[in-house]
């Protein structure tokens, strides 16, 4: 590559020249284009090295900056989306320092796109809201616009399309009002998008041809390959394959000129589909497969679904079912991940017609169903009328078409006289030859109309005025729920910090499971981890209650048992949970009113081949290797809490050997209602499941009572708190 000239030239002013070689090939030349900025970043890095002044300090830092921008974005084009992330992550992060309000918003705007590219429109959306509220402070109409298109994008593709449509007009306008051709030529692509996804053909492609007029005005050859095959979409939607091949192949050759990975994949993915339309399915497949490579390489998971929908069409016309349904179920769930309506609705189609041909009558139906749900919420009547009254008020605006309206209102309000008069004229013949009687009836039957009339708008007044007091109430409830979960799920935030993280678990109990599933979003259930005087000390606890209650319980009883070995030094487990009564006890008298809550346990201590244990109601089960029963230690019949008549806890201590395993749960997994008659899992099904996954690994026993589990309960709502620890010595 040709070097900008060292000699005497000051390295501000190679730092400058770069950057304007850089604009001026950034489109044409990608390769080049991250060649010039990288030097631009390596001159800046190495100038920061040196002594410089504050101002030279900042030129160097800003234009290390814009380096990893467009490093970024020349990165992205090509599909590269992680290391572009990082990319722009440095720049954000140079810019945050120069306390740069401006180039943060770019850069905040630009990581925006990446996590577009990458289909997480969640964390795309956080960013592109971020960096609309920056352009908002600064006052930028231009900017602003290009983030309200953005989230437009994003509402397109979450299938919510009348916002999509509001956001998109509103960016066109501030586009126009600014002259930004670039940012006017991505609004009408935007806005034909949309058209195109809600099958309104005209339209769509009237706002591509206008995005492409001003794309060949700006010589911008992405723009110009966009909008290429942005119409052969429209005209492969009326059926015109050919002309369709000839505006995507266009864009392909612009495409593949200036490297642009993925927009080569979408052509590719429009002549599959054309030439499967026009019964070449190998050319078809070829384009397809070819298209696939690109994106699988990429990671778009959104525009894959396409693609898989495409190929499973060419294999149900060449009577290939097995293949066409696989593609179809994988991209069906491609879908539903990344909320592509658009998708999901299609995916759904074409799943109908294959279920059908093979008499699956129930999954036809399903799909049936699943497929007008999403067209009629493409195709539904708010959506239609928001586009109809979005265009309608822009040409409006852009054109001053007031006199015309008016013209128009004028013309039907004749129209109506007219019918009117006509009317009028039958009347006043059938009056003629109608009697008095028959008068006085009509005006009588008029009243008693007029009377009704009056009552049902009356009554219908009445109706709206409590549907809007529900509608606001249910507006309240909604919020307090929202503020309540939140509550909650910082909650669980909190009560996740007393549990012994899986580090130390691992450290401690290396080969062993916990299998721990909340009820609610807090638990009353929680395992608990200690070492001390070199025993690992281990339990479960089920706390009364579930949800909130059960959950405040919980924080009390752990912290008992963490004072009990730190405090008072104790490692016998019956010392250890009589001190832990003794002081949740304490802590409950503190109310001026009586709580009768505590906790059951199995609390065990493993030293060597030495294992102690003391329960409170909770057992303890062995597993020895190759036993065929389950050994168990009983409890003692009283809860960590206020009791009738307690007694002093007892240890038990038993010698365990390689491979044998422990076992220590709450109720919730015997207790659970499920199976083909709804009842209790219960202890004996509990042993039998165990015993029949001992020759399994303690993370792969895990799963396998996880999914009894899950099996076992069905469609029934989760009764309780369900945690189980497992430790294979």
């Amino acid at each position: 590559m040709q070097q900008i000239a060292e000699g005497s030239e000051h390295d501000t002013t190679r730092v400058n020249a770069l950057l304007e070689w850089s604009n001026m090939i950034h489109w044409a030349n990608p390769d080049l284009d991250q060649e010039l900025n990288q030097q631009i970043i390596n001159i800046s890095i190495s100038n920061l090295k040196s002594k410089l002044s504050p101002e030279e300090t900042r030129f160097f830092k800003l234009h290390q900056a814009i380096g990893y921008g467009n490093v970024g974005i020349s990165l992205k084009s090509k599909g590269k989306s992680k290391e572009a992330l990082s990319a722009q992550e440095k720049a954000l992060s140079l810019r945050t320092e120069l306390a740069d309000s401006n180039g943060m918003a770019i850069c905040i705007n630009n990581i925006g796109n990446v996590y577009l590219n990458l289909g997480d429109y969640h964390k795309a959306e956080e960013y592109y809201n971020l960096s609309l509220g920056i352009r908002k402070a600064l006052n930028q109409p231009s900017k602003m616009a290009a983030s309200i298109g953005n989230l437009g994008l994003i509402a397109q593709r979450n299938g919510k399309y009348v916002k999509a449509i509001r956001l998109n007009m509103e960016s066109l306008k501030l586009q126009e009002q600014a002259n930004d051709l670039r940012g006017v030529a991505l609004s009408y692509n935007n806005v034909g998008a949309i058209y195109l996804e809600t099958e309104d053909i005209d339209n769509a492609e009237k706002y591509f041809q206008l995005g492409l007029e001003i794309a060949n005005e700006m010589e911008n050859p992405q723009f110009i390959a966009g909008m290429l095959g942005n119409l052969g979409v429209v005209f492969s939607e009326r059926g015109d394959e050919q002309m369709a091949l000839e505006y995507v192949k266009k864009a392909y050759a612009i495409q593949e000129e200036i490297e642009d990975r993925f927009s080569m994949a979408g052509s590719l993915n429009s002549m599959g589909f054309s030439k499967g339309t026009l019964n070449e399915p190998d050319s078809a497949l070829y384009f397809f497969n070819q298209a696939e490579t690109i994106i699988r390489e990429l990671g778009d998971q959104r525009y894959l679904s396409s693609i898989l929908i495409n190929k499973a069409r060419v294999y149900s016309k060449d009577n290939n079912e097995a293949m066409a349904l696989r593609y179809l179920k994988e991209a069906k769930e491609l879908a539903i991940g990344n909320t592509d309506m658009e998708r999901i609705r299609e995916s759904n189609q074409e799943l109908y017609k294959l279920y059908k041909g093979r008499k699956d009558f129930e999954n036809a139906l399903y799909s049936l169903e699943t497929y007008y749900k999403m067209r009629d919420s493409l195709k539904n009547e708010e959506v239609a009328a928001e586009m109809i009254k979005q265009n309608y008020q822009y040409q409006y605006e852009k054109k001053a078409l007031a006199d015309s309206i008016e013209n128009m209102e004028a013309q039907k309000v004749s129209e109506a006289e007219i019918a009117a008069k006509d009317a009028k004229i039958a009347q006043d013949q059938i009056l003629k030859y109608s009697l008095w009687i028959g008068v006085a009836f009509l005006l009588v039957f008029a009243a008693f109309v007029a009377h009704r009339l009056r009552l049902t708008q009356k009554q219908k007044l009445t109706i709206e005025k409590q549907k809007n007091e529900v509608v606001y109430q249910k507006e309240i409830v909604e919020e307090k729920n929202r503020e309540i979960t939140d509550s909650i799920t910082y909650a669980q935030r909190i009560q996740s910090a007393i549990l012994p993280p899986n580090k130390l678990i691992k450290e401690h109990l290396a080969n062993s499971f916990i299998l721990y599933k909340p009820k609610d979003i807090v638990a009353g259930d929680f395992y608990w981890l200690e070492v001390f005087e070199g025993k690992i000390l281990f339990a479960v606890a089920d706390c009364t209650g579930h949800g909130v209650p059960g959950a405040m319980v919980s924080v009390i009883c752990n912290n008992g048992l963490n004072r009990s070995v730190r405090e008072h030094q104790l490692n016998d487990p019956a010392k250890i949970l009589d001190k832990t009564r003794e002081i949740v006890i304490q802590e409950f008298e503190k109310s001026e009113e009586e709580v009768q809550d505590g906790m059951d346990i199995a609390l065990c201590a493993l030293k060597g081949n030495t294992l102690t244990y003391a329960g409170a109601n909770n057992p303890l089960w062995i597993i020895r290797k190759n036993a065929t029963e389950v050994e168990e230690i009983k409890a003692d019949k009283q809860p960590i809490g206020k009791y009738g008549k307690p007694e002093p806890f007892t240890s038990n201590q038993v010698t365990v050997q390689p491979g044998d395993s422990i076992y220590l749960f709450s109720d919730g997994f015997v207790d659970q209602f499920g199976g083909e008659k709804g009842k209790k899992f219960k202890p004996a099904n509990l042993r039998k499941l165990l015993l029949s996954v001992q020759d399994q690994s303690m993370e792969k026993q895990m799963e396998l009572l996880d999914e009894a589990f899950e099996t076992w309960r069905g469609d029934l709502e989760q009764i309780d708190d369900v945690c189980m620890i497992g430790v294979r010595v």
